[in-house]
């Protein structure tokens, strides 16, 4: 998964060639697209480049119904809804997220 919300100073143009070329990496090594992780804002703030549309989508958005999603993408595979959330048995705050597929579709992203 690339986790794609900042540019360290980079142009919207560089962060987009290295995101892509190491997408076209882990592809070529793995056989599958990897997920990415963004959201709408950053990735129209990039330029919302072409290139990552095969890449299953996951979105964060928080205190909404609804995510909004990058340009490129139609429906999203995972939706980080919260950074606020709480599990039995972990101390402090925690991701939370919902997956949109079933149990079998989850199962055939596994490597």
């Amino acid at each position: 998964m690339l986790d794609l919300e900042g540019d360290g100073g980079a142009s919207p143009e560089q962060v987009a060639s290295g995101a892509l070329a190491w997408v076209d990496t882990v592809e070529k090594a793995t056989g599958r697209k990897p997920f990415l992780y963004t959201t709408a804002s950053f990735f129209a703030k990039i330029g919302n480049p072409k290139g990552f549309e095969e890449c299953p989508l996951w979105v964060a958005e928080y205190g909404v119904t609804k995510p909004k999603l990058p340009a490129a993408w139609t429906l999203y595979t995972i939706w980080q809804y919260s950074q606020n959330g709480s599990v039995s048995g972990v101390t402090g705050d925690v991701d939370m997220d919902n997956f949109n597929g079933s149990a079998d579709t989850l199962e055939k992203f596994r490597l």
